[in-house]
């Protein structure tokens, strides 16, 4: 059996890669004026580079919007406290559903969203602070994974 500190480092590696998503630029949205035609921009228009700190301040009044991936982030503290606790199953499968929360992201691609006061836009361009987040969430993913997999291969290995 491995020891408890070994689920550190993917718990390190995993807010390390959070921590920087907040720093660096995430998401560039294009505002969209005419609702008639929402592929053409308005004339004017300004590209808004969201960081990752100002979408974990402002991302949960997405919801309004149907938007629902901002809720990754407090699944993700449950996440790595359930790897502190070595819940490999159950963990397994909140973080299966947390990441896949995150992706939901991606549909900002074909939805819009209030990006200003007055204004609406869509996704343009995803940055590496988008990457990082997205990683961090699959770090608990792929360690509980392979932990109930070693668990579960021991366990038949001792019943034999």
């Amino acid at each position: 059996m491995r020891s408890r500190s070994s689920v550190i480092y993917p718990i390190l590696m995993s807010l390390a890669l959070y921590g920087v998503s907040l720093t660096v630029p995430a998401l560039e949205f294009l505002p969209v004026s005419d609702s008639s035609n929402p592929s053409v921009p308005p004339a004017d228009s300004v590209q808004e580079i969201w960081s990752g700190r100002e979408i974990l301040m402002l991302g949960w009044l997405a919801i309004f919007d149907m938007q629902i991936a901002w809720y990754a982030n407090p699944l993700h503290l449950i996440n790595l406290g359930l790897m502190a606790g070595r819940m490999w199953r159950l963990n397994t499968a909140i973080s299966a559903l947390t990441l896949a929360v995150g992706l939901n992201t991606l549909l900002l691609f074909w939805q819009e969203i209030a990006i200003g006061m007055a204004e609406d836009g869509r996704l343009q361009s995803l940055h590496i602070g988008f990457y990082c987040w997205i990683t961090s969430l699959s770090i608990p993913v792929v360690w509980n994974s392979w932990q109930w997999w070693v668990a579960s291969t021991h366990s038949k290995a001792s019943s034999e």
